[in-house]
């Protein structure tokens, strides 16, 4: 999939959705399970809080209560993360854990704290061996006794630590869940555009000739784009075929006036006949070139055909060795199998026969043609062994009606009809001095995609 690739675009917009979900998910989870483990952990705190609250009230004098008996273990060991403490709300520690040694929690505003509906403050706080505790606290007032508050804290490592492990499960789990959205979105991408891919094997399948039309059954959002491009394809064919009847119409309405001319004037001998015969004979080749540069502006802007290059060149050599079998003219080919021409067969055909007719008129003993894949363009070659040109005999020859030999046959329209087609299907035209010491034609066009 290329950058500008339509199914590389639902793919990224879809990934990019999907992780931003999934981090939103993860980053939620976490924080809800935090909560979750921070309310079991104050649960299990306030356990101990009520037990304290409890021994407070009980105590004959509540600035001189003893310490109750929990049953953490923790609360003996010296800074073991766990701790509990009365303090008097002027200052002052009226009772604390063992395991406080000779430190003191650190000092608790409870307005600050914004205790919840039963008077219980839950935070966290750094502790006398510089851990981070959880705390819960609550003020109590005894009649006759100055208010105290009473404070449990336990190691929030505890917490942290089962925070970090659902973390990390949370992050393989969505990052599995990812992986899996991601594939699943590649293959829902790919089967989703596969139609997409029909049509354009539908559509090279016609280039090929395989095909008519594109066939088979699309989604209802492709049907009506299928639909289109077959009218579309319809239509090109009825011009083609609209424009070749125009064209033969045409050919008929002229030529016969212009028959009828000549003939007329070869029943004279005088200097107008020999006149009317010279330039009817040039309005023939200008109509048979007009007609034929019609023909190709008509082809060369509709769908067409591909084609074997080397049964074409084969079936004009068997021809030409007929036409020139006197002078005992050797055609040699050397064509790639696979070489493939896009475009209409006749014009294939009059292209290569001009070139190679022109070869065989001027070849002492042999013409070459082959035909080759180089980079992205087609290369035909027709060479032969004959006197060749030279560079100002090759500007002369391109031009249109120009004859460098008058004795023989032709119109002296061949070479500018070559060059009206390869122009009409965007190639590349060039003559030069053969290895075999005739003139060598070089025809280039771009490779058929297929």
């Amino acid at each position: 999939m290329t950058f500008n690739s339509l199914a590389l675009r639902l793919l990224v917009s879809s990934v990019l959705w999907s992780i931003l979900a999934l981090v939103v998910a993860g980053v939620l989870l976490s924080g809800l399970y935090q909560q979750s483990v921070e309310r079991g952990f104050d649960q299990r705190l306030n356990v101990y809080l009520k037990i304290l609250v409890a021994a407070q009230a009980e105590a004959e004098d509540p600035m001189r209560m003893e310490a109750p008996t929990l049953t953490e273990p923790n609360f003996d060991l010296v800074l073991s993360g766990w701790y509990w403490q009365v303090t008097k709300q002027s200052g002052g520690v009226v009772a604390a854990s063992r395991s406080l040694f000779a430190e003191a929690l650190p000092p608790i505003n409870m307005e600050s704290l914004k205790p919840n509906e039963d008077g219980i403050a839950s935070f966290y706080a750094i502790g006398p061996a510089g851990n981070t505790l959880r705390l819960v606290a609550r003020d109590i007032s005894m009649e006759g006794s100055e208010p105290v508050i009473i404070v449990v804290a336990g190691n929030a490592s505890d917490i942290q630590q089962n925070v970090s492990q659902f973390r990390q499960r949370v992050f393989l789990t969505l990052t599995a869940l990812g992986v899996l959205l991601a594939i699943s979105t590649l293959v829902q991408v790919k089967w989703g555009l596969r139609p997409l891919s029909l049509i354009a094997r539908g559509l090279n399948d016609i280039r090929e000739g395989r095909s008519h039309d594109l066939q088979g059954t699309f989604p209802a959002e492709i049907e009506p784009l299928v639909v289109e491009l077959n009218a579309l394809i319809a239509f090109n064919k009825k011009v083609v075929e609209r424009a070749r009847t125009h064209v033969g119409n045409l050919a008929h309405a002229l030529k016969t006036p212009i028959s009828v001319l000549q003939n007329e004037a070869a029943d004279f001998h005088t200097p107008l006949s020999e006149k009317v015969i010279e330039q009817t004979g040039a309005m023939q080749r200008q109509v048979n070139y007009h007609l034929d540069r019609a023909q190709i502006i008509a082809r060369s802007g509709v769908l067409s055909a591909v084609h074997p290059v080397k049964p074409v060149i084969e079936g004009l050599g068997r021809a030409m060795s007929k036409i020139y079998r006197e002078r005992n003219i050797r055609i040699t080919i050397a064509v790639d199998n696979d070489l493939r021409f896009s475009g209409e067969r006749q014009d294939l055909e009059q292209l290569l026969g001009n070139l190679i007719d022109n070869a065989c008129k001027w070849a002492k003993s042999a013409v070459y043609v082959s035909g080759k894949t180089e980079g992205a363009s087609i290369i035909l070659e027709i060479e032969d062994d004959g006197p060749g040109l030279s560079m100002a005999q090759q500007k002369i020859a391109m031009k249109r009606g120009e004859r460098l030999d008058e004795k023989t046959p032709g119109s002296g329209l061949g070479l500018s009809i070559v060059r009206d087609l390869v122009d009409a299907y965007d190639g590349n035209f060039a003559m030069s001095r053969s290895k075999f010491g005739g003139l060598k034609a070089t025809l280039a066009f771009p490779v058929t995609v297929t």
